[in-house]
């Protein structure tokens, strides 16, 4: 068989052609009833329900202090009211993309030329078959290499004085972040930078849709524990992004490849607290 059935066919397969192991009877039974499309647009919509609102709900209200402490002062936290807008512009951006993705998934967008491979439908491999462990490891580590390529050198271009004002100052609104400001930001932003670095691997590689629901949803935790502002030992990487808010011009990259390379690391001490006057865009861009 060379895809899934229509979902108007409500045939299955027999038991007796079913794996007995229980996540491959569940995946081929979603496989067998839904087409490729809802199966894509399904995954991609729980993916942020469960990575950036539910997890930035527990980072944002539930994670007890103490223990955990925040990076940054009780001074500099954003109020409530700075809160939700970035839960609602987050949610803005969320659904355009949602919304283009619907689009392109169920009426016809012809998938020739340079972009063919990004039009192609369906993007991701949809198979029966559950993709080998050995597989969703190399496909994630490369997947990793290229999204810090493209997260870091969009984001360095994003600081540049004359792209900065109409694209990323929205994001850098928070000098002191918190998880749901994450994806607070341009629509421009969010598809370049958010989106594009982590779609890209999994369009190059032909991920299996389950290893790019893995990959994509670990890079959405990733992100929203990055900017939640906690000191915890959750994510090593959540300091370094939490020091670029605050000093703006260092700690561009996604897991700090590229920032050793090019020498934009912070040198800061990790649990130095900054002072008013030391950090914000105001530094370089009054």
């Amino acid at each position: 068989m060379d895809g899934p059935t229509s979902p108007t066919n409500n045939t299955l397969p027999t038991t007796s052609s079913l794996p007995t192991n229980l996540l491959q009877q569940t995946w081929s039974h979603i496989y067998h009833t839904y087409t490729p499309a809802q199966i894509e647009l399904t995954i991609t919509l729980l993916n942020p329900l469960l990575t950036f609102w539910l997890a930035g709900f527990v980072l944002t209200y539930l994670l007890p202090s103490p223990p955990f402490t925040k990076f940054q002062p009780a001074s500099r936290q954003p109020s409530q009211p700075k809160i939700l807008r970035a839960a609602l512009y987050s949610l803005r951006n969320q659904l355009v993309v949602h919304g283009l993705q619907g689009l392109e998934l169920f009426f016809p967008i012809p998938s020739f030329g340079p972009l063919g491979k990004l039009v192609r439908k369906p993007r991701f491999r949809i198979e029966e078959e559950l993709p080998a462990v050995g597989e969703v490891v190399w496909q994630v580590a490369v997947a990793l290499v290229i999204r810090e390529v493209l997260f870091y050198y969009s984001h360095r271009v994003f600081h540049w004085r004359g792209v900065y004002r109409w694209v990323h100052k929205m994001h850098h609104e928070y000098v002191t972040p918190v998880a749901w400001s994450a994806q607070y930001c341009t629509v421009l932003e969010h598809i370049v930078a958010n989106v594009l670095p982590i779609l890209i691997p999994g369009i190059v590689l032909r991920m299996h849709i389950l290893t790019f629901s893995l990959w994509a949803g670990s890079q959405s935790l990733q992100a929203t524990i990055d900017h939640a502002g906690w000191n915890t030992w959750l994510w090593w990487q959540a300091r370094s992004h939490d020091r670029h808010h605050e000093l703006f011009k260092v700690n561009f990259g996604t897991n700090g490849l590229l920032d050793w390379l090019h020498g934009t690391q912070d040198k800061v001490p990790r649990n130095k607290v900054m002072g008013d006057a030391e950090v914000g865009e105001k530094m370089h861009y009054d």
